[in-house]
């Protein structure tokens, strides 16, 4: 079925037989995607790092670097590893197609091609792309909503304390004349703040995010409660300022306590913890 929707796919086809490119770009061409083709891996792997694309038709055998080799390096790599990967194979081994899903693949066309089958199972893929993209955007904009929610929480607890402070001041300096009604509306502010606390937050977070804290610490159970709160404030994008404002810790020390976290969670230097936490 042919949409203007299909334009804004883009596929890659790798394969080292020209032959099989103009066969397969002559069945999708029906369908107006936006087609690119490389001849090995290395040249898929250079031009996905270059362009976007929505899924990858990749052969399995091909010279010097295979299919799954290739599947495996897009993998380890950050920006491509949600890219789906269809492999193209002429193999029709049951262990082949098992490796092929334990790599990362998502699906399997065999040779020679079915038009309505690869069409179909193109089709199917992107259609779960396109789902989890929208997922994935609808997400990003309620976890900034609970970034800013936590920040406004921190606030409030913090004018509860200085009105609490003026209070107290006010009553010492009228030598106590009002002390019992001073008192009376001070445990009435405190009851009301102390409800303002992390615990909430923590909660709507952990609902939201499907037991990220929890699984963070069956994972890593030698964090402590403030790296895990950490790692929440780190998942949701905030900046170093605004973790900074809510724990108030300095940045410096912020800093520190990132380094520690990157040490307890075992990344190297050339992982993003942010994008690792978001992963999670």
């Amino acid at each position: 079925m042919t949409t203007f929707e299909n334009i804004k796919f883009r596929i890659l086809i790798v394969d080292d037989e020209p032959s099989n490119i103009q066969l397969i770009a002559k069945i999708l061409d029906r369908n107006q995607y936006n087609l690119a083709y490389a001849e090995d891996g290395p040249g898929a792997i250079d031009m996905a790092m270059h362009i976007s694309y929505d899924l990858i038709l990749l052969d399995v055998n091909m010279p010097d670097m295979d299919g799954f080799e290739v599947c495996r390096k897009f993998k380890e790599e950050e920006r491509l590893s949600d890219i789906p990967i269809i492999f193209l194979t002429a193999r029709s081994e049951i262990e082949d197609v098992i490796q092929g899903f334990r790599i990362g693949g998502v699906d399997y066309v065999t040779k020679p091609f079915n038009d309505l089958e690869l069409m179909a199972r193109i089709r199917n893929q992107l259609e779960l792309k396109s789902r989890r993209d929208t997922l994935k955007t609808e997400l990003n904009f309620r976890e900034r909503i609970m970034a800013e929610y936590a920040l406004i929480l921190e606030k409030r607890k913090a004018l509860g304390q200085t009105i609490i402070q003026d209070l107290e001041l006010l009553n010492r300096e009228s030598t106590g004349i009002m002390d019992d009604h001073v008192q009376v509306i001070i445990r009435k502010l405190q009851t009301i703040f102390e409800d303002i606390d992390f615990k909430t937050y923590e909660f709507s977070f952990n609902e939201l995010q499907e037991r990220f804290q929890q699984r963070l610490l069956e994972k890593f159970s030698n964090l402590t409660t403030n790296e895990v709160r950490l790692s929440t404030y780190l998942r949701l994008n905030m900046s170093s300022r605004e973790i900074s404002d809510i724990t108030r810790q300095s940045v410096r020390a912020l800093e520190a306590a990132r380094s520690r976290l990157r040490k307890k969670l075992k990344l190297n230097s050339s992982v993003n913890l942010v994008s690792y936490l978001q992963r999670f």
